[in-house]
């Protein structure tokens, strides 16, 4: 009871004080003063109020009337309720308010202003995935602030530029600057501290997936933001923590941290703070095949940031729901939550979006045995995710090229202007054409560097994309459409004088190791099995996974002996698994059907039917044990 009378009480000052805002605000604005170097009293305590009650703070802003304000304070009070809208992660609502207070001022007339609202705008975009697009804003705002003495708006700016080098994957040098902005940031402050750039220093590593180096700072920025009361931010970083656990596999305090960011959250009313916590509960419980528990949280979640209009999470909640659906059987509801998905987002703004949806729509088919259209879809999906990114790189090597030929024309003027200062000279004349000679040389050489660079980090990527779409990322084996579309070509290409097989294989009761031993070691079998498939098969030999504990093989230029003990050689290799598993009553076996090819052209479906009776009746025997047919 004491509680909620002081609460009630707290409110009560702030609305009086609230009421005193707008006299004050308007007085001010009045009196004409000169440019503006920082937030007004007023409104700094409205940002102060949003760090624990920020749709309280939105509220009292969304109360005042600035009607009478001069063109500077009417900036200023969008430049506030852009930085209240990103206290609650409304992206878009953020970007219209930066936008119209900058319509407002100029860079002359207000140049702290201007600033601040570039960063908040850049910071918007950010946060919808087009940030990349104001790097020349970010970089004008942390030039003034370093040469007017303004930390804040430096700060900031390094924020932000470390934000869009994170989305470029140019982790070094975020991580270089962000240290660099931890050293000039001070410990406490209305603005930017430490703790920010701790928790930004976190940021990387997540993006890395380096979740056990990103602990320390996590944990640095929650004791500072507990110390400091300031709720919002306590939610957020309990989110990053529970995720992080999550993903180290530290369930019960992964949990743990983000039911509290929830608990938070739902306290001060943050309704984006509650639909990301549930949205990476159902990504947890999805994860766990708990399907109920994780479509309550998505269907929660999917409300949540509808009321917010957060479009682009809603777009990543939809497709989640339509994977659900898949798992389920349930294809009708993936199908309408995959096209309310397709309508979240423009492809334009976000390319990747199409991506996910057609691999998605692929998901779809595949589970509905449509498999050749689902190879198809995803075939096409994986060519357009190449093509994108070589444009990206594209645009990446024509930014360097264009800010080379402004920084060599710059140069040239430069050199032009001594050249007519010194015509008398001969001398001078000659070592200043020693020197521009130098310099194009080393420009030349750069830019040749340059080249290289992005050449080898456009082919490692290009290979990076081959690897995830042929091969399976945990045993190194094919994938299953990588297998498939293998031994169909050579099927095609059969020699009747070079005898052929195919087998089948499926690990004994490997969802038992799962249930009793945990995903963890189940994940581990499946590598050291894969380990096994390349030690024992040649690279003639195809190799495949084709399921969560079935595997694909096919062996060509043996003897029906000599393949049959091949496969005899990785039964026997598998049962001898729990010498390298150190785990009470462990053990591990496989089933397997080889056939041989025999008849005249068979389809690939024929031989794969026969590879499967064959792999039925070595179960159907009691199973660890290899049995051969004839097609």
């Amino acid at each position: 009871m004491k509680s909620q009378e002081l609460s009630d009480s707290v409110s009560m000052n702030i609305y009086f004080k609230h009421m005193i805002w707008g006299t004050g605000l308007l007085l001010y604005s009045l009196a004409g003063l000169a440019r503006i170097s920082a937030f007004n009293p007023a409104y700094q305590d409205l940002l102060d109020l949003s760090e624990n009650q920020p749709q309280k703070a939105l509220q009292y802003w969304q109360e005042m009337d600035p009607v009478d304000f001069s063109a500077a304070r009417k900036a200023e009070h969008h430049l506030v309720a852009s930085q209240l809208y990103g206290n609650l992660d409304y992206p878009n609502k953020m970007t219209t308010a930066a936008q119209q207070g900058l319509a407002l001022i100029s860079s002359k007339e207000e140049p702290w202003l201007f600033h601040q609202l570039s960063l908040a705008l850049v910071d918007s975009w950010d946060r919808n995935g087009t940030g990349i697009r104001g790097l020349a804003k970010v970089e004008d705002a942390q030039r003034w602030g370093a040469e007017n003495n303004d930390l804040g708006t430096r700060l900031y700016a390094m924020l932000i530029l470390s934000q869009l080098l994170i989305q470029t994957d140019q982790y070094n040098q975020a991580l270089q600057l962000v240290q660099e902005a931890y050293d000039l940031a001070p410990v406490e402050g209305p603005d930017l501290v430490k703790a920010d750039f701790s928790n930004q220093m976190s940021a990387i590593y997540v993006y890395r997936d380096e979740f056990e180096i990103a602990l320390p700072y996590l944990q640095e920025t929650l004791a500072h933001y507990r110390k400091k009361d300031k709720k919002l931010a306590v939610s957020i970083a309990l989110f990053e923590l529970g995720r992080a656990h999550l993903v180290l596999d530290r369930t019960a305090s992964g949990l743990a941290y983000l039911q509290e960011s929830i608990q938070i959250a739902v306290a001060i009313n943050d309704l984006q703070g509650i639909a990301y916590g549930l949205n990476e509960l159902a990504t947890h419980h999805l994860s766990l095949q708990e399907y109920d528990k994780a479509e309550s949280y998505l269907q929660e979640a999917r409300q949540r940031f509808n009321e917010a209009g957060n479009q682009y999470m809603l777009f990543d909640n939809n497709i989640q729901l339509s994977q659900l659906y898949t798992q389920t059987k349930q294809f009708g509801l993936a199908e309408q939550y995959l096209t309310t998905a397709a309508q979240q987002v423009d492809p334009q703004l976000l390319p990747f979006s199409q991506i996910a949806i057609q691999r998605q729509q692929a998901n779809i088919l595949d589970a509905r045995g449509q498999h050749e259209e689902a190879y198809d879809l995803l075939t096409d999906a994986v060519k357009q995710l190449q093509e994108l990114e070589a444009q990206q790189s594209a645009e990446k090597l024509h930014q360097i090229r264009a800010i080379f030929e402004v920084e060599s024309s710059e140069q040239e003027n430069q050199l032009l202007a001594q050249k007519n200062q010194l015509q008398q000279q001969q001398l001078a004349i000659k070592n200043q054409q020693n020197i521009l000679l130098m310099l194009f040389l080393v420009s030349a050489l750069l830019l040749v560097l340059f080249l290289i660079y992005f050449t080898f980090k456009f082919r490692r990527q290009s290979a990076r994309l081959h690897e995830l779409a042929n091969y399976d990322e945990l045993t190194g084996l094919r994938n299953r459409s990588n297998t498939i579309y293998a031994i169909k070509h050579k099927l095609k290409n059969l020699d009747k004088e070079q005898p052929m097989y195919l087998v089948m294989i499926d690990l004994d009761y490997f969802k038992d190791i799962n249930d009793r031993f945990g995903h963890a070691l189940g994940d581990k079998v499946l590598k050291i099995f894969g380990d096994y498939c390349r030690d024992v098969f040649s690279e003639n030999d195809l190799a495949g996974r084709v399921g969560g504990e079935e595997f694909l093989v096919c062996l060509t230029g043996y003897t029906p002996q000599q393949a049959f003990d091949r496969i005899e050689k990785l039964r026997q290799k598998t049962a001898k698994m729990h010498h390298l598993i150190k785990a009470p009553d462990f053990s591990v076996t496989l089933s397997a059907g080889l056939c041989q090819i025999t008849a005249d052209k068979p389809s690939f479906h024929q031989w794969v039917k026969c590879a499967d009776k064959a792999l039925y009746q070595a179960k159907h025997a009691g199973r660890n044990q290899t049995i051969a047919a004839d097609l």
